[in-house]
């Protein structure tokens, strides 16, 4: 698993997964989506649902995405 082998990046110094940290920064752009903004001007979600290969809205991907934090953060902190 990524999150204890894997690349580790320094957030308020600590050592966070890279993993958990793109999965962060994805939920702050579904939330963003959600309220009808894109975080950039070339994101897309289909490119979301490519790379994760998730199926659904954005409000599903959002649910998804919160689940996939929770486990995570158990193992993290």
């Amino acid at each position: 698993m990524e999150a204890k082998n894997g690349k580790t990046i320094l957030v308020n110094n600590n050592e966070v997964p890279a993993c958990y940290w793109n999965l962060i920064v994805l939920r702050g752009q579904l939330k963003m989506y959600s309220v009808g903004l894109k975080p950039n001007r070339h994101w897309k979600i289909t490119d979301v649902k490519k790379y994760f290969g998730f199926k659904g809205n954005n409000d599903q991907l959002l649910g998804l995405v919160e689940g996939l934090i929770s486990g995570f953060k158990g193992q993290v902190d």
